[in-house]
């Protein structure tokens, strides 16, 4: 009897199962197609390990070449992805250089406050609306500056060896709470003089913290965060004595809805959580939501009207960007208008205490000269 020859069976198995090892890298990155990839990986690995040609070490290189295939797939369908999406847009425009505009209500038009050698971030007004308080990296970290309004020269009030980042000032203009991240990972809040001087940590030891403000009438501090794989929350501490108490919030899943940015003011607690805009009772923890279904972010309370950022915009009713639309209604969310759009997310600001202005930071050729 004849003797069959060489078979290609396997090489051509071989091929078939490195084009669905690249078909599922391609399918991994696209979105709604995660289930189909997941089953065709098991499939092709399944045939793989079947083949009796890979035996040994044979069926070991195959695998781990099937898995190079198929990150290989993954690798080319994200810079598919990202060539038709905005991520590069957004990563040029987060490394933009950032300095700290005031946008005139009346008019509509922005002004530089301050533009130093290194970014300007998250602005807030002192109580007499005169200067502007806010965090630059400068001096090679993030540290926390004050300058007057109307343009001068930017005083240091902290110089510590982390990042120091959100201030709020409180209601007598005396103190200046922030966030910090310290070199060695070690979070914080943090109180300091307006003045400068010696800085006091209320926490320490506390990961993924988003977000603090001072009550009406300064002697507490809403401090919200949301720690990797742990419960988000919303928590009210006593300056003096440090006693705490945590809002028992009255809604299901709650804790999986990331909370930052809040803003205490009378008629209670602004914040975002889960990305919506939420006004919360400071003694129950009652809840309400003003603009369900609508992204909002950075709610700041001022006179009779709401502040925030927005993908939302009313003029057109359509959603899109991060944060990039400025609007301004009434605490129901009635009434929305734009005031500005901008070309980076608008991940905080202030409103000026008379009403008449708002800063934040935006890149310096957005002002029209």
């Amino acid at each position: 009897p004849s003797t069959p020859g060489p078979s290609n069976a396997g090489p051509a198995r071989t091929s078939r199962l490195a084009l669905a090892a690249f078909v599922v890298g391609l399918l991994v990155c696209v979105p709604g197609f995660g289930i189909l990839a997941v089953v065709l990986a098991y499939l092709a690995h399944r045939a793989l390990l079947r083949d009796r040609r890979l035996k040994g070490e044979g069926w070991i290189a195959a695998a781990v070449a099937l898995g190079l295939l198929s990150t290989g797939g993954q690798i080319l369908a994200f810079f598919v992805w990202a060539s038709t999406t905005e991520f590069f847009e957004t990563l040029s425009e987060a490394t933009q250089d950032v300095a700290l505009l005031e946008l005139d209500l009346a008019s509509g038009r922005l002004r530089i406050v301050e533009d130093g050698p290194g970014e300007e971030r998250c602005p807030v007004y002192t109580p007499d609306g005169e200067q502007v308080i806010f965090a630059s990296a400068r001096g090679g970290t993030f540290d926390l500056w004050v300058v007057p309004r109307a343009g001068g020269t930017a005083r240091r009030i902290t110089d510590l060896p982390g990042q120091t980042y959100r201030p709020a000032v409180s209601p007598d203009g005396k103190w200046v709470a922030f966030l910090y991240q310290g070199p060695d990972l070690d979070y914080g809040v943090g109180l300091v003089p307006f003045e400068g001087g010696e800085v006091r940590f209320l926490l320490k030891g506390i990961e993924g913290l988003t977000g603090v403000d001072f009550s009406p009438d300064g002697t507490e501090l809403v401090v919200t965060a949301a720690p990797p794989g742990r419960d988000a929350w919303t928590r009210i501490y006593r300056i003096e004595g440090g006693r705490r108490r945590s809002l028992k919030i009255g809604e299901e899943d709650w804790e999986d809805l990331p909370q930052t940015d809040p803003d205490w003011a009378d008629d209670g607690i602004w914040l975002s959580a889960g990305h919506s805009l939420v006004r919360l009772d400071p003694e129950t923890g009652a809840v309400a939501r003003p603009l369900p279904g609508h992204v909002a972010h950075a709610p700041r309370r001022a006179g009779d009207r709401l502040f925030f950022s927005s993908n939302f915009d009313p003029a057109t009713g359509e959603e899109g960007g991060t944060w990039r639309h400025l609007l301004v209604g009434t605490p129901e969310a009635q009434g929305l208008r734009r005031l500005h759009s901008t070309s980076i997310p608008i991940d905080c600001f202030d409103v000026a205490p008379a009403v008449d202005a708002v800063v934040l930071g935006l890149p310096r050729q957005e002002v029209v000269r």
